[in-house]
């Protein structure tokens, strides 16, 4: 088995839902980066207990992961990657990507994989794993009764899409797809963003908000 313990900045709402699971969660008086106060305290916790791996889930847990190993951690640190933005070419994020101290990375996308590679990180350094959905959630979900809520009408094709308003998430490119689509259609836009106001006057230029 596996015993997981999950570090969290004060008063985090993650934190609440692990400790609802019964996951055993510490406190972080710091929100990620180069704290040396979390640093120092998370090396401590990881000697006691004998903690194998870090596993760092945001670019600010990848730069506390990586003080720790250059205070002296010997667990394993192991870094995921998530988003698609350019990564800073700066002095310290170049220290923390391109270093033996950290021993793996996971990418979630063929992607963002590239985007490592073009940084310098070493290919047999890298892993795909894919974000992955329950999709229990959806089990019973009936179809009629989803369209009757958005009020899409039968005859209509029915598009979604689930992300961040961001430029690397393409949004540009599905709305001057959608001006192809002959016959009638409704998309379903889902998240927030930067971008959110361009998108919107990008629909209205196109003539289909």
């Amino acid at each position: 088995s596996i015993e997981s313990v999950v570090a969290f900045p004060e008063k985090s709402k993650a934190q609440v839902k692990f400790q609802e699971q019964g996951v055993k969660t510490l406190k972080l008086k710091g929100k990620g980066g180069y704290h040396f106060r979390d640093a120092l305290y998370l090396n401590k916790f990881c000697k006691i207990n004998s903690i194998d791996i870090i596993h760092c889930h945001s670019g600010r847990a990848h730069s506390l992961g990586y003080l720790m190993k250059v205070l002296g951690c010997s667990s394993k640190l192991i870094v995921h990657r998530r988003v698609a933005f350019p990564i800073r070419k700066s002095y310290l994020t170049g220290k923390k990507y391109l270093s033996k101290r950290v021993d793996h990375f996971i990418s979630i996308s063929e992607a963002i994989r590239k985007d490592l590679l073009k940084y310098g990180v070493s290919e047999s350094k890298i892993s795909i794993a894919r974000s992955s959905v329950d999709p229990g959630k959806f089990i019973g979900l009936d179809q009629k009764y989803c369209r009757k809520k958005f009020k899409i009408y039968e005859q209509t094709k029915a598009i979604g899409i689930v992300a961040a308003l961001t430029k690397e998430k393409g949004h540009d490119l599905l709305f001057k797809a959608l001006k192809e689509i002959d016959g009638d259609y409704l998309c379903l836009v889902a998240g927030t963003g930067k971008n959110e106001v361009a998108l919107k006057k990008l629909a209205q230029d196109l003539g289909i908000e």
